[in-house]
């Protein structure tokens, strides 16, 4: 690797010759290749020049490992630097650093190890000293730490906002204007429909209202892993694809029976959070059942056996309402 190869950021993370992962799965430690979608987020933020990205996406895409990579090389590379991870639990925020962050830094090459000090490395916390220039960190918890964050990392918000709005609006008022200057990014899958602080941070981008988030959606379908070749495709799979085949073929996207297969299989796995951990389009994250939905599972049913349908209007019939009074915008009415 070359100097200029070196003051490249891109270079550095995408390049696949500079950082090490220990993958899941228990393949063992190899370096890091990013998919076409990580990439995208490393160049988002440093030939894009995007400040705030918010990222719903399904399960088990790679986006936790991109983030800790880039949190690792700014560690490295980056004078004073800090940095800070929430997650939804405080495990969640100890392992990511621990198995992303700590392992991408402990085996780097030689000629970066020699110069590289830990000052400072527990379940919370790593703190490094490059070559006596100044010390960088990086935090990892359930809150913000104090002071000003060069990098703000938000794990898993969209469910926290949804289970605990307390702690969703102190990440509001409290940990994002602490990253005002720096980068933020929000990778999270979704609960709780249109409601909650990232939908407030996230609807007027959708909607052309604003442009203060660069919004990059990751469905299920782009991980090459989501594929199987014995899995049946049973009636609710079939007329699921039959509805979206159209807006597939819009937005020029081609299911393999592949990938199909592997739908069904974890359609019949996931069942009512199906739309939750692997959406295909964005607007499936908000169709997702909430906690208390009584009725979610019926409705599911009746959606996978094409019973939610648009019906002619006979105008000789009686028609009905029962009223559940709440307020004005909770307010819900039934016709029979």
């Amino acid at each position: 690797m070359t100097k200029e190869q070196l003051a490249d950021p891109v270079w550095r993370i995408t390049s696949g010759e500079l950082y090490k992962i220990s993958p899941s799965d228990g393949s063992g430690l190899q370096y890091f290749k990013p998919r076409p979608e990580q990439v995208s987020i490393v160049k988002a933020i440093y030939q894009g020049g995007a400040k705030q990205i918010l990222i719903p996406k399904a399960r088990r895409l790679g986006m936790s490992t991109t983030l800790g990579i880039i949190a690792a090389d700014s560690l490295l590379f980056r004078k004073g630097w800090q940095g800070s991870l929430i997650d939804q639990n405080a495990a969640d925020a100890s392992r990511k650093l621990d198995k992303i962050v700590k392992v991408a830094l402990e085996h780097v090459p030689d000629r970066l190890k020699a110069v590289t000090k830990f000052i400072k490395s527990n379940d919370s916390q790593v703190t490094l000293d490059i070559a006596a220039t100044g010390d960088s960190s990086f935090y990892a918890g359930m809150n913000a730490r104090g002071g000003s964050n060069d990098f703000l990392w938000v794990s898993e918000w969209g469910v926290v906002q949804h289970e605990d709005p307390k702690r969703s609006a102190k990440i509001r008022s409290g940990a994002l204007p602490s990253a005002r200057h720096g980068i933020t990014v929000v990778e999270t899958t979704w609960a709780g429909g249109k409601g909650g602080d990232v939908w407030e941070l996230l609807e007027p981008t959708l909607t052309g209202k604003a442009d203060d988030w660069t919004v990059l959606f990751f469905p299920w379908w782009v991980d090459p892993r989501n594929v199987s070749e014995t899995a049946v495709i049973d009636e609710a799979a079939e007329r699921y694809f039959e509805k979206i085949g159209p807006r597939l073929e819009r937005e020029g996207v081609t299911l393999t029976e592949q990938q199909r297969r592997w739908w069904a299989a974890e359609r019949r796995s996931q069942g009512i959070f199906m739309a939750r951990e692997n959406p295909t389009f964005i607007d499936e994250c908000w169709s997702a059942p909430i906690k208390g939905a009584i009725y979610a599972e019926h409705i599911e049913r009746a959606r996978a056996e094409g019973r939610i349908c648009s019906m002619p209007v006979d105008g000789s019939s009686l028609v009905h309402t029962s009223w559940d009074l709440g307020s004005p915008r909770n307010t819900v009415v039934w016709y029979f």
